[in-house]
């Protein structure tokens, strides 16, 4: 919840473009980059993905879904988040047993998504 609030904050702080060309507001700490990065996951995972889609390449998945569900006004950048690297960010989503990975053919593939777990039902 507190990572929605800190989504719409920031949304609202963004208002609407007044002509000026802005850049898209950034998480200014790791904590929010971390927020923001998961809430984006979260939300792909749920809105976006079904067993049918898989196995996906998880760079494809990061960049055609999960970039695409964080909120207008926003920019995520993993480097700047507590994990550094998308392979660090999806292992430990991997220990919370949300989802599976496989390395095949030396890339990293997105093979399972546990849709029952409580994060993403409750999300």
């Amino acid at each position: 919840l507190a990572a929605a609030a800190q989504l719409e904050k920031t949304s609202l702080q963004t208002g609407e473009p007044s002509g000026d060309k802005t850049e898209p507001s950034s998480a200014e700490t790791v904590e929010d980059m971390d927020s923001l990065l998961e809430s984006a996951f979260l939300t792909a995972l749920k809105v976006r993905i079904s067993e049918d889609d898989l196995p996906m390449d998880t760079s494809a998945f990061y960049s055609n879904h999960v970039l695409a569900c964080r909120p207008p006004g926003t920019s995520i950048d993993i480097k700047k988040s507590s994990w550094k690297k998308l392979s660090k960010f999806l292992d430990a989503m991997e220990k919370k047993r949300l989802i599976a990975t496989k390395e095949q053919r030396s890339l990293s593939n997105l093979v399972h998504v546990n849709f029952q777990h409580p994060l993403l039902v409750k999300f």
